[in-house]
């Protein structure tokens, strides 16, 4: 019998906070965020969403969004992933508006 079975499986991660957008323009946008507070096994990596699609993965709280349309709105928002595969809740969601290609405000 594995450990798994004798003691159950641990819990999943608990979700990142604190999603903050940063540094917009017409084609990026940094993210940050604060890793959870408590897992009982050690995140692997980040998972960064847009909207319900995965664009990128990352092992540090920070994530730079490239190849962003201008003038668009887009949304974002994180989950962590430990070594077993499990997954946190999504953090936060953070609503961006990229700046136009050609118009300063």
């Amino acid at each position: 019998v594995g450990v798994g079975a004798m003691y159950g499986a641990a819990p999943p991660p608990q979700a990142p906070i604190n999603l903050i957008p940063s540094g917009t323009t017409a084609t990026t946008v940094s993210l940050s965020w604060t890793a959870p507070a408590f897992s009982e096994t050690p995140i692997v990596r980040y998972n960064i969403y847009k909207g319900t699609i995965c664009i990128g993965s990352c092992t540090t709280t920070t994530y730079t969004v490239t190849d962003l349309d201008d003038n668009s709105n887009y949304s974002f928002h994180v989950v962590a992933k430990v070594n077993d595969g499990s997954t946190s809740a999504a953090s936060n969601i953070v609503d961006v508006a990229t700046k136009s290609e050609y118009c300063e405000s």
